[in-house]
């Protein structure tokens, strides 16, 4: 992945993504939910957990790209859990 041609306008497509969530999500400043239409992987979604939203729903059309997202999304809670539990 990091050898990829396309690695540094992945990257700066990211860091733009993750300021736009953090402004808007600061201008609200209140309880959030947000569906993500063609969430894909769901590459984001420790960009939205960051921001404290409450409610996340990511669809997309393509199935193995929701049980990714879905892989992910468990890992993340796996791992929110864990460290709750040793602190």
């Amino acid at each position: 992945r990091e050898d990829s041609e396309t690695i540094f306008v992945r990257k700066f497509n990211n860091f733009i993504k993750t300021m736009l969530i953090q402004e808007f999500t600061n201008k609200l400043g209140r309880r959030l939910s947000v569906l993500d239409l063609c969430c894909g992987k769901g590459g984001d979604l420790k960009k939205w957990q960051r921001q404290n939203v409450d409610h996340y729903v990511g669809c997309d059309l393509s199935p193995n790209s929701v049980n990714e997202a879905l892989r992910r999304y468990l890992e993340m809670h796996n791992d929110a859990m864990e460290r709750g539990m040793r602190n």
